[in-house]
């Protein structure tokens, strides 16, 4: 009975590790046999085999992991767990705790100039003045709660990863305002730059789930049957604003220029997903164990609303690009012309994804210290992406006369283009193989385990892809409208339009087939329980394919669970 509860949940395990977020640590064993034996803290935090760790009081975990990726990221992760009567309540943390930095930088650089006309003297003194304001927030935490009673558990969990970056951006990066001053022309301003410090480089995601599981016997056969939601925002957008302002007044003139720009994208979306699993344990004589699970996700945009450099509100497709946005206003002795040009690309997205996973396990135990763990995971993907992309060209030009009033006018150009829907259809494989031994050193105290994990379609996620691509458009011709009003003389208002083919477009059709290359991951692990409350856990991991270069670092994890 222990053993059929045993490879019960750590087939759940590996199941839900493949499929979700994560909601629970991984020890160190549990990776040295790829996902197919783990321990007790596989099991404080799932869904369906909480209840089969024994503790009195509590049960505490705490794991460290060196990821040889991103900057070989260095990993805590923690947990506990204790019994309030009747219900179960445990609780999991994992990241890195992140930081914070706020830099707000100004300086002045000094330029002096000799004069010509009368040498070792200063013609002209300039002060450049510069400023700039960075903040950071980089985090990664995974989060979990998980509550507990008679054969059903519940968990919530919560996930960030990513940047978030602020102050003055403009363009994806940091930019300082820069303000030059000259003594030998003090009325005049060449090119003042300022940034507005409420820009931001958002690229940050978050994720709440909640999941429900249970377990269930039937006859021989036991079900645990799973099923949860999970809300994800991704976050991907950028915004800046630039004021360059140049002042002449020299000659008796007196010229002000002010050009507002902005910089500015959005394609931050909701992926929202629903998941159902289970799994069917045999109680054969291989422990066999089967797995299904279904995902369904949707990316959910809206509407995007942009705030341009003229301070109005332009409501775009739930996805753009800012190609053009300025405000610029001269003024004159004459007149005032201010000029608005906005530019975009806006595409209205959708996204539909089904993912279907059948999984086998085994285990075979030669003797009592030797068993042998195999396993194979066979997901399928069905996706269906559509983009139609679309320009947005419009140039407003507002004159106000000074002298006359009645010349005041305002003239607006539109250009519509063609619409470009391009429509995508994926299905993807990504089977992976595992094998594992695991053996008993010193019985029941130390155990050593080999596992290995194939994907034979890529890297990473491992897949094997079958791609088909449409573009069409609705139309191989652009139209210019162009409305002139003018408030005080309302018989002069003129509008008329034109039309002339697209310099370029194509409609197409294609279909792709990529494979991977093949992954082969090899995983070693020491566990050693000192006393029967103590255990201590070690794993190593090290992709063998790319390069077998073993004196450089792979994946380390360190895990230790104390019990009370």
């Amino acid at each position: 009975m222990k053993t059929k509860m045993y490879i019960s949940c750590m087939l759940a395990l590996m199941i839900t590790a493949a499929a979700w977020a994560a909601e629970g640590p991984s020890s160190p064993q549990s990776k040295a046999t790829a996902s197919l034996n783990g321990t007790e803290a596989d099991r404080f935090m799932s869904l369906t085999d909480w209840s089969t760790v024994n503790f009195d009081k509590l049960f505490t975990y705490a794991g460290f992991a060196q990821q040889n990726v991103n900057r070989n990221r260095n990993i805590l992760d923690v947990g506990a767990a204790f019994k309030a009567g009747p219900v179960y309540i445990g609780a999991w943390y994992q990241g890195q705790f992140g930081n914070v930095s706020t830099s707000n930088n100004k300086g002045t650089t000094t330029t002096i100039t000799e004069s010509t006309v009368n040498p070792g003297t200063i013609d002209n003194t300039a002060h450049t003045n510069t400023a700039r304001i960075q903040q950071s927030h980089d985090a990664n935490h995974d989060v979990a709660v998980l509550i507990g009673f008679s054969n059903m558990g519940v968990r919530l969990g919560y996930t960030r990863t990513g940047k978030n970056n602020s102050g003055t951006y403009f363009d994806d990066a940091v930019a300082p305002d820069t303000e030059t001053t000259n003594s030998k022309t003090p009325g005049q301003v060449n090119g003042k730059k300022t940034y507005d410090p409420k820009g931001y480089l958002n690229d940050a995601d978050r994720t709440g789930t909640v999941d429900f599981g249970m377990n269930l016997s039937l006859g021989t056969l036991s079900v645990s049957p799973t099923v949860g939601l999970e809300f994800k925002v991704n976050q991907d957008s950028s915004y800046g604003v630039r004021t360059v302002t140049t002042k002449d007044e020299t000659l008796g003139t007196s010229n002000i220029t002010k050009t507002v720009s902005g910089s500015s994208r959005n394609d931050t979306k909701t992926t929202l997903t629903a998941k159902l699993g289970a799994d069917l344990g045999l109680n054969d004589s291989l422990n066999s164990n089967f797995s299904f699970g279904y995902d369904f996700g949707i990316d959910i945009y809206g509407t995007k609303k942009h705030t341009a450099a003229d301070g109005s509100t332009i409501a775009l497709a739930n996805s753009y690009t800012i190609r053009t946005d300025t405000h610029n206003d001269v003024v004159t002795a004459a007149n005032r012309i201010i000029t608005d040009t906005f530019k975009a690309t806006a595409y209205n997205k959708s996204y539909i994804a089904n993912t279907l996973t059948v999984g086998y396990t085994m285990r075979k135990d030669f003797t009592d210290r030797l068993s042998l763990f195999a396993g194979v995971k066979a997901p399928i993907g069905f996706n269906f992406r559509t983009e139609v992309t679309k320009g947005v060209d419009k140039t407003t030009t507002t004159t106000i006369d000074k002298v006359n009033p009645l010349n005041n006018n305002t003239s607006v150009v539109e250009t519509e283009k063609p619409a470009t829907t391009v429509k995508t259809t994926t299905v993807t494989l990504s089977p992976s193989f595992k094998a594992a031994l695991t053996y008993a050193a010193i019985p029941n105290r130390v155990f050593v385990s080999f596992g290995t994990e194939v994907k034979p379609f890529g890297q990473g996620t491992g897949e094997c892809e079958f791609k088909t691509v449409k573009t069409t458009v609705n139309g191989f011709t652009q139209t210019t409208t162009t409305t002139t009003t003018y408030p005080n003389d309302s018989s002069r208002t003129t509008s008329g339009s034109s039309t002339k083919p697209v310099a370029s477009t194509t409609e197409s059709a294609d279909n792709t087939v990529t494979y991977g290359k093949v992954t082969v991951d090899v995983n070693l692990g020491v566990r050693w329980n000192i006393v029967d409350a103590v255990c201590v856990d070690l794993a190593y991991n090290k992709s063998v394919l790319e390069t077998i270069n073993w004196t450089s670092i792979g994946n380390l994890k360190l895990a230790c669970t104390i019990k009370f």
